[in-house]
């Protein structure tokens, strides 16, 4: 398969997003459940903060575990690529909410585009055809 028809056809953009919406969906459903934790349980503000990053972290490995096991080869990088867009997205809302900064957006992007190809790699070699 050429990089072209990759790129546009049955494994092209569109299972790249539902890929990334994957991992948008399993972080807001941990956050819910962190909620909950908090409201229901003597948990601190110091638990949510680590429950945040646990949750972020693991939806953007399994954006990048999806979008790598979609692919026949570069699951590092397509699972990269999903990684930066899951950590654009998180950042666009982060600056609807006027809690964003450029340094933060940088560090964001580099550790999500590390973590999702990680999720890549490990995606498309465990879902080997």
């Amino acid at each position: 398969m050429n990089n072209e028809s990759e790129m546009t056809g049955k494994f092209g953009i569109g299972s790249l997003f539902t890929s990334i919406l994957s991992g948008l969906a399993l972080t807001l459903i941990l956050f819910f459940i962190t909620a909950v934790l908090i409201c229901f349980t003597p948990l601190g503000s110091g638990f949510s903060e680590i429950a945040v990053l646990i949750g972020t972290v693991l939806g953007i490995f399994v954006s990048g575990f999806l979008s790598g096991a979609k692919r026949n080869s570069s699951g590092w990088l397509w699972g990269g690529i999903a990684g930066l867009v899951y950590a654009l997205i998180m950042f666009a809302a982060s600056a609807f909410h006027g809690n964003a900064s450029l340094s933060k957006l940088l560090i964001s992007v580099a550790a999500a585009f590390i973590c999702g190809a990680a999720g890549g790699i490990l995606g498309i070699n465990l879902l080997k055809k």
